[in-house]
């Protein structure tokens, strides 16, 4: 069984430092990668399990259908994909939400301080595991000190850990890799394990945010996350057999209106790889930021469509163990109000690691005054615009360095009451030059055919969809099945579709013969009473789709929803 405590205190920070450095007398490399653990453990927090206890019902039933969903009929351990279905455990978070009457509030969960909660002797186990990981896998032998102290040593990835973790996935996956497999073999191999068993869920926190934030507990047991819990689960398990392992994070994309995590093994190799440009053209760009890029390589792509091809990135930044000294939170202390992403004193940019960049110098608005010293670049997003990069103020202009281009950006101050822009919004071209876009004097009426992005994925998905046939039929065996519309062209919005056969009809078929694949969002049958249109209503019965999708997805008034 797996349980995850955090350890009791047993004195002082300072007094654990001493029992951990007489424990390692005898070797001094372990006494500088105890020293390194806990001078950068101060000021450190972490998820105090019991403020969650609101969600025990709900990790309680995911973590069931996690065990139930890892047997085969005969009650053994599957040996393929055995990960929670995504449409099971959705059904069944909803029924408890029914039943409890839950707000669907985020919780605002309590810390604890590392430094009382971590024990000498979790400490003194923690460094001999991740020493004896460093020095018996060929992977990790080449590994530097220096590397090692950052990307494997450390016992935490994010503010949620289990101590008893890396011992854990030392003994599970150190017999299940082959001993002559390099380091990004060996990476690969674990993401490809922990995709058997984990279930990465884009749409959870927007669907259940309540569920958030998890502790490593949860995470682990419930099998399923968002990419924050997957990419700190991967990590983890890589470090826990000497994979040195670092947390990537896109504040926000350029063209999508959320943020990523992703991990880079640190392997010198990677030092040699292509840069992403951001240019809005085919080009799979998955093996240097996973999920950067659509991957349908559209054939002949229709006109009069602006598709988007790739998610655009504007900056990356690593979440260490040890403090950055050049970390706007350590430069800045608590003198001003930060956003909440660079209230992190760990952070370093390595932007320039994945990106071709631009510098932006900023001159500043003479009407607009502000007190701060930092000027930071933002983003564009429904709720509001997202700082992603920041420099300091000098006079009235600002310089910002390795800047993603092809990006509409803000320029910036931060306050209380959130985001003031201190210049004109501009586009940063793929040439390095700045486009500004001004303010009308006079109002303009628009007709917007589109609010969201269209991506080659949706492309892909319509084109597919061309030839599905809706008839009819009055007999139950449908042997008298006659066609009353077809999709022949490609469609990327609701159409609506005038029936010309006068004939009544018991039966409407939606027939997807033929098709190799075909994604429908919504289908709705209308007739007249009274002169007035009425939504027809009827029995659904059919196949049942792929990736587990019910036909009901298709009548069920969302259109983000899809069989």
């Amino acid at each position: 069984p797996l349980t995850f405590l955090f350890s009791c205190g047993d004195g002082t920070f300072e007094h654990k430092k001493d029992q951990v450095l007489a424990h390692f007398k005898n070797d001094t490399l372990k006494q500088q990668a105890a020293n390194f653990l806990i001078e950068n453990a101060k000021g450190l927090k972490s998820i105090d399990s019991l403020s969650l206890k609101k969600n025990k019902p709900f990790f309680e039933y995911l973590e069931e259908l996690a065990r139930i969903s890892e047997l085969d009929e005969d009650g053994r351990l599957k040996t393929g994909k055995r990960k929670p279905d995504e449409y099971i455990y959705r059904k069944g978070l909803d029924s408890i939400i029914k039943q409890q009457i839950v707000s669907g509030k985020m919780q605002l969960p309590n810390y604890i301080e590392d430094s009382s909660s971590i024990s000498s002797k979790a400490i003194i186990e923690n460094i001999d595991n991740a020493f004896w990981a460093w020095k018996n896998f060929p992977w990790s032998r080449d590994v530097s000190f220096e590397t090692f102290k950052e990307y494997i040593l450390p016992y935490r990835v994010i503010d949620t850990y289990s101590l008893e973790s890396r011992a854990i996935f030392l003994d599970q996956y150190k017999n299940l890799l082959p001993k002559q497999m390099d380091i990004s073999k060996a990476a690969d191999s674990i993401r490809e394990d922990i995709h058997l068993w984990f279930k990465e869920d884009g749409t959870l926190s927007s669907l259940y945010p309540f569920l958030f934030p998890m502790t490593f507990s949860e995470i682990y047991k419930s099998r399923i996350g968002t990419c924050y819990e997957a990419t700190a689960l991967r990590i983890s398990i890589m470090r826990s057999v000497g994979i040195p392992a670092a947390f990537e994070i896109i504040p926000h994309w350029g063209n999508v209106n959320t943020n990523h995590f992703f991990y880079r093994v640190i392997d010198g190799s990677n030092n040699h790889r292509p840069l992403i440009d951001n240019k809005n053209i085919y080009r799979d760009t998955r093996d240097i930021i996973p999920g950067s890029s659509y991957t349908e390589k559209l054939v002949n792509p229709p006109k009069d469509y602006q598709i988007i091809y790739n998610k655009t990135v504007p900056k990356v930044f690593r979440k260490g163990f040890a403090i950055n000294k050049n970390s706007l939170k350590y430069l800045l202390g608590s003198k001003e109000v930060l956003p909440a992403f660079f209230d992190d004193d760990r952070l370093t940019d390595v932007t320039s690691d994945y990106l071709e960049t631009a510098t932006v110098n900023v001159n500043l608005l003479d009407t607009l005054s502000s007190k701060s010293t930092v000027l930071y670049l933002a983003v564009f997003d429904p709720t509001g615009w997202q700082p992603v990069d920041w420099t300091i103020i000098n006079g009235k202009t600002a310089k910002f360095t390795q800047v993603g281009k092809n990006i509409l950006y803000l320029p910036c101050y931060y306050t209380k009451s959130g985001v003031l822009a201190a210049g004109e919004p501009f586009l940063l071209n793929n040439d390095g030059n700045l486009n500004f876009f001004s303010g009308a004097s006079k109002t303009q009426t628009l007709e917007l055919e589109r609010k969201f992005r269209l991506s080659s994925h949706n492309i892909g998905n319509a084109l597919e969809s061309v030839g599905i046939r809706i008839q009819g039929a009055n007999k139950s065996d449908l042997s008298d099945t006659v066609n009353l519309y077809k999709i022949d062209n490609m469609t990327t919005k609701i159409t609506e579709a005038h029936v010309k056969h006068k004939k009544k009809f018991r039966y409407i078929i939606c027939n997807f013969g033929g098709l190799k694949k075909a994604t429908l969002a919504e289908l709705e049958l209308w007739g007249t009473a009274n002169g007035k249109g009425l939504l027809l209503k009827g029995k659904t019965s059919g196949n049942q789709g792929i990736y587990k999708k019910s036909i009901s997805e298709i009548f069920d008034k969302d259109r983000n929803t899809y069989y």
